[in-house]
């Protein structure tokens, strides 16, 4: 009897492995690095917009399926996009990774992607954290990587 439960418990403990590693995208996503464009000829008043460079690297593996959107949630902690939520996308043209946010579209080269984001002076002073995360071609994510602001 206790050989029935140990089996139909290694069942559903294999079930559930299954569907989480099913659900989590072959995409590789590394080095989130998040840093603040200034002018050295001004001094930020509260009016001011703040840029982000983000920079980060993705990895497409043999046989797994295409970035398509990167997200970045800006928020008072990790996981939050109570600041703001953004998405930008992955484009492929002759072969080559594109990433396209806000109008620009900027080359994937060393698999190194990278955009700018604007922030009001306030949204900057209240995000603590700033999160990242991809989706792949079919709607699967990946990890989240943090950084704080």
């Amino acid at each position: 009897m206790k050989r029935i439960y140990l089996i139909l418990a290694l069942m559903v403990l294999g079930c559930c492995y299954q569907q989480a590693s099913a659900q989590t995208s072959g995409v590789k996503l590394l080095d989130l690095v998040a840093l603040p464009l200034l002018s050295a000829d001004s001094v930020p008043s509260a009016q001011d917009s703040v840029y982000i460079a983000m920079q980060f690297k993705v990895c497409n593996p043999a046989g797994s399926n295409a970035a398509s959107k990167a997200y970045v949630l800006f928020g008072t902690a990790p996981d939050s996009d109570d600041i703001l939520n953004i998405s930008a996308d992955f484009v492929y043209q002759q072969g080559r990774m594109l990433i396209s946010y806000d109008g620009s579209l900027a080359e994937v080269e060393n698999y190194t992607a990278g955009f700018i984001i604007g922030l009001s002076a306030q949204q900057n002073i209240q995000c603590n954290y700033i999160t990242l995360y991809i989706e792949d071609s079919s709607g699967y994510l990946t990890q989240k990587l943090y950084t704080r602001n």
